[in-house]
């Protein structure tokens, strides 16, 4: 009789070890698909968005204005329960305005791509965020990488491929008009970072449509290396015609690829608006308003 007791009572330890671990565990997340479109108003409770391995409550919750057209003033991002990100607009928008998109590399990390558009590709808000320290913290600002060579700047992910991220940055550049560069992210240390200085021009929109051939309306020095204080190599004059190679982003500051004449070559993009179109470097350039 002591022996079946012994049994009994080594069985139901067994047992509420076992309702401990399922009932104290966190549930694990299996691993979120490479992207998902994350709406307001709805709850998620099936993906991992920070980087813990388990699945989190993520909820997007809007606040209305008192208009009657259904439009909102602003948003929290909550993550299992505590706001990790509010945006705070100047103006009023529409939910259908809000770009929630949850990437993942294949190492399991994910990113947050966050948009909010408004008229000319403008908006409070275009980023990436990683959730660390409870809060959604802004990683890339794809308002704030060019800001010194454009205006109207955006960019959105065009793909992941394992632990890189690709994105491509839009803006209307001083120098080139209306343009779109892809950059890539990597994965290292924690977060993403460049995997490269240099980007690659995807399309630049001129006068006579798509084209990476310009003509200098004006005479342009070309540079050795895309570094400060590198040697002059040779000229553009006005009426040269160039083509347009790359750009390269190095300690804040960029430059841009050239070849002309047989030669290869770094310029410096401009960093105002030409007032007039003979303080433009390039005659075809198409600026938007």
């Amino acid at each position: 009789m002591k022996k079946v007791k012994h049994i009994f009572s080594t069985a139901a330890l067994l047992f509420t070890l076992g309702l401990c671990v399922l009932f104290a565990s966190p549930v694990q997340a299996k691993s979120n698909p490479t992207k998902v479109s994350l709406q307001p108003g709805r709850i998620y409770r099936r993906y991992d968005i920070t980087g813990n391995g388990k699945r989190d409550k993520i909820q997007i919750k809007t606040t209305p204005t008192t208009d009657s057209d259904g439009s909102i003033s602003d948003f929290s991002i909550y993550v299992n329960g505590k706001k990790a990100y509010t945006l705070n607009s100047i103006r009023n928008f529409y939910k259908e305005d809000v770009c929630a998109q949850l990437y993942t590399l294949s190492n399991g990390k994910p990113f947050l791509y966050l948009y909010v558009a408004f008229e000319n590709g403008d908006g409070p808000v275009c980023g990436i965020f990683q959730y660390k320290g409870r809060r959604l913290n802004e990683i890339i600002d794809f308002q704030e990488t060019l800001e010194t060579y454009g205006y109207h700047q955006m960019g959105y992910v065009t793909g992941v491929s394992g632990n890189r991220l690709y994105v491509s940055q839009e803006l209307n550049s001083y120098s080139l008009g209306l343009n779109s560069i892809r950059f890539v992210y990597k994965y290292s240390r924690g977060t993403l970072v460049p995997a490269s200085k240099y980007g690659s021009y995807t399309s630049i929109y001129t006068l006579n449509g798509r084209s990476r051939y310009l003509t200098a309306n004006r005479d342009i020095p070309v540079y050795t290396t895309a570094y400060a204080n590198a040697s002059l190599k040779f000229n553009i004059l006005k009426g040269d015609r160039v083509r347009i190679n790359k750009c390269a982003l190095i300690k804040g500051k960029m430059y841009i690829q050239i070849s002309s004449k047989g030669m290869t070559g770094w310029i410096l993009p401009a960093t105002s608006y030409p007032e007039t179109a003979e303080y433009q470097q390039f005659t075809e350039t198409q600026y938007a308003g």
